[in-house]
């Protein structure tokens, strides 16, 4: 998860540095898809635990 997290945040941080349109969508969906899979650990991770 903390790689996830990693990539996620580099991936934010990098955006505003970029001027490819297309590339800025993907990296907009990469950060909801990395979101969403980090909130998912999360929610398994708390099930397991209790």
């Amino acid at each position: 998860m903390n790689f996830k997290n990693t990539c996620m945040n580099k991936t934010a941080s990098m955006y505003n540095l970029v001027s490819c349109e297309q590339l800025k969508k993907l990296m907009e969906t990469d950060v909801q898809n990395s979101a969403q899979a980090i909130a998912d650990y999360k929610n398994i991770l708390s099930r397991i635990q209790q």
